[in-house]
């Protein structure tokens, strides 16, 4: 008796130490958002016999999955923008110098902010989104991430430049070279001195782009639901990381940028999923493991945010087959999120997905056969669409009068490339260092904070079993 005493002291203390929210699961509403341009499936003919257009507007309204009217790529519920305004880029190492400055240090964030504000004011630009618009508005930037060390894959260029420039530098200041370099060559080195500084270079004015983009776009469109797509990172795919967790480096990496998952309330990320050279097994870690880091954020940073992983419905594959996933692996992905009190997902494609009669008569059929049954044992969120009713766009989500809604043929979108982690080869290498943190005490602090809160729910969970059998 007096053992269990002690077990309802300590579960009070919890109580009283944690505040009550840390011991709360509370259930989240779980929606299906379809950003997938089925609406080009109209356009193609179907002429065999055993052959009849799929009504996908039908279908995902019976399946509670958010969709915008007619199936369009960008409409009521869901926009996403790619690369809006003037980001500096190395387009992927296409180019020798890149667009717009080809890094953020060297990009004119005051003519990129223009240039966003037009983008999204102008009705006849790809990337507009009207002026009362309540629904989720995603912006695609892939160009570079905001922290040095995390430019993998393609974006290695960024490593090679600024380390360029370091040595540059060096050889113009001697002082430099020897008391902050020691002696040392970036080009070509994985020295911590160099990573710490060309994070200095090139992160500033990195996080100066993301923060004041988002904070423009929410000034502008402030009923949207906006986001960065991808953020956070976990980087858990190469073959010796595929665990429930992110490499050694990344949490705490994460844990710096802080700032900018405390500065939109809806995340983006995504759970794409491979099948070359994976097990099944593999495939769960990989899920899981980002969705674990996903929640440890929120929990750290921003407690109102909101989070839709991004799903393909295909293999996340190098040669671009498209094989989909199947019914064990989308099942898997789903639940996955469902169970980790993810407040979602959007499902994803692109043209090529949809460009022929077949390929619509496909996913029609793994969206009925496969996909709902999945939803079906889901407790999905039904949602009241903008529309009115009708199937017309409500006249607050058209453009104004006077205007003409087509597409700025000098902005198409590019086809997204399916790269994800998947296309890098030396993603995370674990034994660099990580970014300098801009603040490292308070991120220090943050963590100490979030252990003791994990601590703490773990014991009261324990607790709690035991007076279960009791």
């Amino acid at each position: 008796m007096d053992f269990l005493c002690f077990l309802w002291f300590l579960v009070g203390i919890l109580s009283f130490c944690t505040g009550s929210e840390i011991l709360k699961s509370p259930e989240r509403n779980f929606t299906i958002y379809w950003n997938v341009p089925t609406n080009q499936c109209n356009r193609h003919n179907y002429t065999s016999a055993n052959e009849t257009k799929p009504d996908f507007p039908t279908l995902l309204t019976n399946l509670s999955i958010v969709h915008n009217v007619n199936g369009s790529f960008r409409g009521e519920e869901f926009r996403i923008l790619y690369s809006p305004g003037l980001w500096p880029s190395m387009e992927h190492n296409k180019t020798e110098n890149g667009t717009h400055g080809g890094m953020p240090h060297h990009g004119d964030l005051e003519k990129h902010l223009e240039q966003l504000e037009t983008d999204i004011k102008n009705c006849s630009h790809i990337n507009y989104i009207p002026e009362h618009f309540t629904g989720m508005a995603v912006i695609d930037m892939e160009s570079w991430r905001p922290v040095f060390r995390q430019n993998t894959g393609w974006m290695q260029i960024y490593r090679k430049l600024v380390f360029e420039e370091i040595d540059r530098k060096a050889c113009q200041n001697e002082t430099y070279f020897k008391e902050i370099l020691n002696n040392t060559t970036c080009s070509g080195n994985k020295a911590n001195v160099c990573f710490k500084e060309a994070a200095k270079i090139f992160e500033p004015m990195a996080i100066d782009y993301m923060n004041k983009s988002i904070a423009k776009v929410r000034e502008l469109r402030p009923e949207a639901h906006w986001g960065y797509y991808g953020f956070p990172y976990c980087f858990n795919i190469r073959k010796n990381d595929r665990n429930e967790s992110c490499p050694k480096p990344v949490p705490k990496e994460n844990n710096n940028t802080a700032w900018l998952f405390q500065s939109y309330d809806s995340w983006y990320p995504s759970v794409y999923i491979s099948h070359d050279n994976f097990t099944e097994e593999d495939r769960q870690n990989l899920v899981s493991g980002r969705v674990k880091e996903y929640n440890r954020l929120r929990n750290l940073t921003n407690q109102n945010a909101t989070i839709y992983p991004y799903v393909w419905l295909l293999y996340n594959l190098d040669n671009r087959t498209e094989v989909y996933l199947n019914e064990t692996d989308l099942n898997m992905t789903l639940t996955t999120l469902k169970n980790y009190t993810m407040d979602g997902a959007v499902i994803w494609g692109m043209s090529q997905n949809v460009n022929t009669s077949d390929k619509c008569l496909k996913l029609y059929k793994y969206v009925n056969e496969t996909l709902k049954p999945i939803l079906e044992g889901l407790n999905i969120t039904r949602h009241e669409p903008k529309s009115n009713g009708t199937g017309s766009i409500l006249e607050s989500q058209k453009c104004p009068k006077n205007t003409t809604n087509t597409t700025n043929n000098t902005n198409q979108r590019k086809k997204r490339e399916i790269k994800e982690d998947a296309q890098c080869q030396n993603c995370l290498i674990n034994d660099e260092p990580a970014s300098p943190a801009s603040n490292s005490d308070h991120s220090n602090q943050d963590s100490s904070i979030f252990f003791v809160k994990y601590l703490f729910q773990v014991s009261y969970n324990f607790f709690q079993s035991v007076f279960s059998q009791i």
